[in-house]
């Protein structure tokens, strides 16, 4: 399966443990420390995540979280390119922008967010924008697949 994109929102959901939305968050980020998806995220969002987890714990837990998280995940760099083409996005969201676009760039296949309506491109793309548990029942029937193939 294609390598996943990580937005802010799902990777908060699982250091603050936000609930209704911190298992579905969870079991992704577990899928990815088994090995069994590849996931990034973008630089740009290491530095929200600390940012918001200093301000709710401390600290020394946002750099205790972001570094576990950095030994599982692929760091996509935020470059020039992914700027100019946010700037001149038709999407609402700036930052969001940035995101799509990094992904894009990296040719990442999925997005996965809560806020997949902040993420309504210009023009269509071949990224698809997900909730996580959209992304696992998508994942599990997939897997489930390759299972009978075999």
């Amino acid at each position: 399966m294609s390598p996943i994109f990580l937005d802010a929102d799902i990777l908060l959901d699982v250091f603050a443990e936000r609930r209704p939305f911190y298992r579905d968050a969870a079991r992704i980020l577990s899928l990815v420390e088994e090995r069994q998806i590849e996931g990034c995220t973008s630089a740009l969002i290491f530095a929200h995540l600390y940012y918001i987890i200093r301000k709710l714990r401390s600290r020394d837990i946002a750099l205790t979280h972001l570094r576990k998280l950095h030994s599982l995940i692929t760091v996509l760099p935020v470059d020039e390119r992914s700027i100019d083409y946010a700037l001149n996005s038709a999407m609402a969201d700036f930052e969001d922008a940035i995101q799509f676009h990094t992904a894009k760039h990296h040719h990442i296949k999925y997005i996965i967010t809560r806020n997949t309506k902040d993420y309504k491109p210009e023009r269509k793309s071949n990224i698809t924008i997900s909730t996580a548990d959209d992304y696992l029942m998508l994942w599990k029937s997939k897997s489930n697949t390759c299972k009978d193939m075999a």
